[in-house]
C-alpha cells in the first residue's frame, strides 16, 4: 500500500475530500487525484505537508503502514495562548487549545504569511520598476 492510499484511509476516516485537502494545504490542483489517477505515490514534499497540516496523523503509518493511523493527543496536553489585545488584568483573552490544534493554526499562518510576503516582494518589484521609469 503507498502513502496516497494509507492518506485515503485517513481522509475517508476524517470527511475530507481532495478539493478540502487541496485548499487547506495549498497544494496545486489535482496534486492528491492525479497522484491516484496516475498510480504514482505523494511526493515527498507533500507528506511533509500533510504531515505538518494533520497533527493527529501518524507519519510513520503514513510513510511506511507501520503503527496506528492516529496519533493520541493526551486529554491534558493543552496550551495557553494570550492575545495581548484586550483589557482584562490578565494582558488578555486566553483561550485553551489542544496542541496539535495550535501546530495546526501555527502552520496554517506561516503559509499565510509566506503568502504575503511574496505579494510584498512582487509589489516591491512594480514600485522599483514605476520608479526607474521616471
Amino acid at each position: 500500500m503507498r502513502a496516497i492510499d494509507r492518506f485515503d484511509l485517513y481522509m475517508k476516516h476524517k470527511g475530507l475530500n481532495d478539493n478540502k485537502v487541496t485548499n487547506q494545504l495549498k497544494l496545486s490542483n489535482g496534486t492528491i487525484g492525479k497522484s491516484r489517477k496516475d498510480g504514482r505515490d505523494l511526493s515527498d514534499r507533500v507528506i511533509e505537508i500533510i504531515e505538518k497540516f494533520y497533527l493527529d496523523l501518524n507519519p510513520e503509518w503514513l510513510r511506511t503502514g507501520v503503527g496506528e493511523m492516529l496519533v493520541p493527543v493526551p486529554a491534558g496536553n493543552t496550551q495557553v495562548i494570550g492575545s495581548n489585545h484586550g483589557t482584562a488584568i490578565n494582558g488578555g483573552d486566553q483561550t485553551n487549545i489542544q496542541d496539535a490544534e495550535f501546530r495546526a493554526y501555527v502552520f496554517r499562518k506561516d503559509a499565510q504569511v509566506d503568502e504575503l510576503l511574496a505579494q510584498n516582494g512582487k509589489l516591491i518589484d512594480i514600485i522599483q520598476s514605476l520608479t526607474k521609469t521616471k
